[in-house]
């Protein structure tokens, strides 16, 4: 079982992940989820280096072991999704970014 959240904004930010990450946590940790299942609908990419400091953050406040799926579709944002979920997994968090809900929830799922 997954849980699914949808974030919506015209912004992003390493502190508006943090802030809607620890939202999403409280409630994941409530349905004793194992899985989680986010799309993303911002216009922006978060910049590279901040995927980093995320993770690290995401971790201590508990996200380690938690297999997490990001939708994302909007092309322009493929090439920095990549290297920035690249640099969530070395931290530690179990992340991939996904185009389209099927494949998310695929590999949520069956991964």
């Amino acid at each position: 079982m997954y849980l699914y959240a949808c974030v919506r904004s015209e912004t992003i930010s390493r502190e508006m992940v943090l802030e809607y990450m620890g939202e999403v946590l409280a409630e994941f940790r409530k349905g004793h989820y194992s899985r989680l299942l986010l799309k993303k609908e911002i216009p922006a990419p978060l910049k590279v280096p901040d995927y980093d400091f995320v993770a690290r953050q995401l971790i201590v406040s508990g996200a380690q072991g938690i297999r997490i799926a990001v939708v994302d579709e909007f092309p322009d944002h493929a090439e920095i999704n990549d290297l920035g979920a690249a640099k969530a997994r070395k931290a530690g968090l179990d992340l991939q970014f996904f185009t389209s809900f099927s494949a998310g929830a695929h590999w949520l799922l069956h991964g």
